[in-house]
């Protein structure tokens, strides 16, 4: 099982590996499709876990149980959190000084000025990794999504509540 959290609808269901394997990855859904299919591969072989989301009854504690991991690791940091996430910006807006990057926005001036990066993984999804990789700085990857990426690329993950 691989899902990836995005803000594109698919459809549940089967897709056929060909299908997915022979796309040129050039969509935006079939980049989401691809890495779903790299969770549940990865998933399948025992190589990541946790690629199924968690209820909505645990996001708050998850807000709160990333605010502890960010502190035990990087003390209290200057953060950049990449993309939109309720919980996670009003929790660390109490215990850090927090920057949010979105999409459209232009992030070179918080590249420079964040201690830490914050991300889904949508930064794979839509380039915007290549940034943060070359901007030389910590980083942890949070959500489901975000397995396999984190296993490939050696990145810190945090995603306690998931399946």
């Amino acid at each position: 099982k691989g899902r990836a959290f995005t803000r594109i609808k698919l459809k549940d269901g089967e897709v056929k590996l060909r299908e997915i394997f022979g796309s040129n990855l050039s969509s935006y859904k079939d980049r989401v499709q691809f890495l779903a299919l790299l969770n549940a591969i990865y998933r399948y072989l025992g190589k990541v876990n946790g690629t199924i989301h968690c209820s909505p009854s645990e996001w708050l504690s998850c807000g709160d149980e990333f605010v502890s991991f960010v502190s035990k690791l990087w003390g209290r940091p200057k953060v950049c959190l990449v993309g939109y996430n309720e919980v996670f910006l009003e929790r660390f807006k109490k215990a850090f000084k927090v920057r949010l990057i979105d999409l459209e926005e232009d992030e070179s001036e918080v590249l420079e000025w964040a201690e830490v990066f914050v991300l889904t993984g949508e930064a794979f999804l839509n380039g915007m990794i290549s940034k943060f990789l070359t901007a030389g700085k910590p980083m942890v990857i949070y959500g489901p999504m975000g397995a396999v990426c984190s296993f490939m690329f050696n990145i810190e993950r945090f995603c306690p509540f998931s399946k």
